[in-house]
């Protein structure tokens, strides 16, 4: 279970390519990885809520993430920690874990930004993009809603 809570914060995004252990969706494009500049979701982001098939995580595990995003790489701490990749495509995320609980592992995940609110919806199996930003009824999907850590509160 530890491993599971720990992977939707990996945002991201989760939260990027060859070494994950499931292949790119079909029909998907590869985008290059070039430089670290600032990407859409730069920052560093606490979750306020986060649901695993439609049922919500308890309080205590929520309020101890925290997810770091820095151009194309992630940190996700949580009961262990986690580093990786992002690859974006539109609102498309590959996340590829390179160290921590979920090594080698791919994740994809959708996302937008409303209101100061990022929105991730995280395809645990790695094997297709979520459609929408929903987790009810689909086991291997986890939903997370974060908040934008200020920068002095750091």
């Amino acid at each position: 279970m530890k491993k599971i809570l720990l992977a939707t914060t990996c945002v991201l995004l989760a939260t990027v390519a060859a070494c994950g252990s499931k292949a790119k969706p079909t029909g998907t494009t590869t985008t290059t990885t070039a430089a670290v500049t600032a990407g859409p979701i730069d920052g560093t982001w606490v979750p306020i809520s986060e649901e695993m098939g439609g049922n919500p995580f308890p309080a205590e595990v929520v309020a101890a993430q925290k997810l770091t995003v820095t151009g194309n790489t992630y940190h996700a701490e949580a009961e262990n920690v986690d580093d990786g990749e992002l690859k974006f495509d539109g609102n498309k995320i590959d996340m590829y874990s390179k160290s921590g609980a979920n090594e080698g592992k791919h994740f994809t995940a959708i996302y937008k930004l409303e209101n100061g609110m990022l929105t991730i919806c995280y395809n645990l199996a790695g094997d297709s993009y979520p459609t929408e930003f929903e987790s009810k009824s689909k086991p291997m999907l986890v939903l997370a809603v974060f908040k934008k850590v200020d920068a002095a509160a750091k």
